[in-house]
């Protein structure tokens, strides 16, 4: 029977290689089996571009399985070539996402593939709601999944860069509100701070000396930088921002204490002034007030950054999300639902350790 045997599901990933394997692993327990094809594979890495995609959707159509594309761009082109096709499988745009408005001919093109997605995964409620103004997409079509920290053989950290014993951190390049940030580490000139970003990051703007900033910083350095920080800040740009998902989880899950603007694509995983600091977005005096009550006060900093990581331990997860994933694609694909057994009640026993 079909609902013995795993269910493939056939990645093709936009930007990443073949070290990138998605949720491989969480999702093999909830017998989804995932083969890998990537638009930009590297040398000797096997096919690349829209020989990538043929590949997986035959994969798709050979195994009965769905088509999962990560990315906007590899969702695209396998959408190009469903509608050219006669035998369509089901696809799923996993993490499909636009970090700015995309020009006029960008939304054309978008607008007449998406009929050839049957589900569109996004992280956040706003995200979800964008989509369906800027291109026309059905709710029904739009699925909103968390993103989820990275964990086990998926987290790798290297050597972090140089840094002060004692800092304040900040990683990532979307939408940050790196004006803001620079003007209340002026306000705070005995807090160190390190940054890892890109260098338009920093266009027309001038560090104040508090600040230590590192440029294209690989992910393993960036990711052991922000778990050895003794506070982590999240400065977007408004309360429209749609990014900062994985920064924002993965330092919860380290458990760090965290500050961060007030985004309505961020409601799905923070409880102000529960699980981090929330401030007005644009607002230096607020954010230096968050950041310096969060340095000196360390018992609150503890137990914020202690709540964060216990709220990202049960719905952050790679294996919540991989679950999730699974029954999304195990219903496109026409399978029954996964028995599982019924949650038992837990708690983190006293004196547990934190993550961080």
């Amino acid at each position: 029977m079909s609902g013995d045997r795993p269910l493939v599901a056939a990645c093709v990933s936009s930007h990443t290689g073949p070290e990138w394997r998605w949720l491989e692993g969480p999702l093999s327990e909830e017998g989804v089996e995932c083969r890998f094809t990537y638009l930009r594979p590297g040398a000797g890495a096997g096919p690349g571009g829209l020989e990538a995609c043929r590949q997986a959707i035959a994969t798709a159509r050979e195994t009965g399985g769905v088509l999962v594309t990560h990315g906007v761009p590899a969702a695209l082109r396998c959408a190009a070539l469903q509608r050219l096709s006669r035998a369509r499988v089901r696809h799923v745009a996993w993490s499909w996402h636009h970090p700015a408005p995309p020009a006029r001919r960008e939304r054309w093109v978008a607008r007449a593939l998406t009929g050839a997605v049957d589900a569109f995964v996004v992280h956040s409620r706003l995200e979800a709601e964008w989509q369906h103004g800027l291109l026309g997409i059905p709710p029904r079509k739009l699925e909103v999944v968390p993103w989820p920290y990275e964990e086990g053989e998926r987290l790798v950290l290297a050597a972090p860069p140089p840094a002060p014993t004692d800092y304040a951190c900040m990683i990532g390049a979307s939408d940050r509100d790196l004006r803001t940030l620079f003007a209340a580490m002026e306000r705070l000139p005995d807090v160190p701070l390190v940054i890892a970003v890109r260098p338009e990051n920093l266009r027309g703007l001038r560090p104040p000396p508090n600040v230590h900033v590192h440029l294209r910083l690989p992910k393993p350095r960036a990711w052991a930088l922000v778990k050895g920080c003794r506070v982590f800040v999240l400065p977007l740009g408004s309360r429209a921002a749609r990014t900062g998902h994985s920064c924002l989880v993965q330092a919860m899950a380290f458990g760090r204490p965290v500050v961060t603007t007030d985004s309505l694509g961020l409601w799905e995983y923070v409880r102000p002034g529960e699980t981090a600091l929330v401030v007005p977005p644009g607002d230096p005096d607020r954010l230096a007030e968050g950041l310096r009550t969060l340095w000196t006060d360390g018992a609150w900093a503890a137990a914020l950054g202690e709540a964060g990581r216990l709220l990202a331990e049960s719905a952050l997860s790679e294996r919540q999300v991989a679950r999730t994933s699974a029954d999304l694609l195990r219903r496109l694909a026409g399978r029954p639902p996964r028995r599982r057994a019924p949650p038992t009640a837990s708690r983190a026993p006293e004196g547990a350790a934190s993550h961080g």
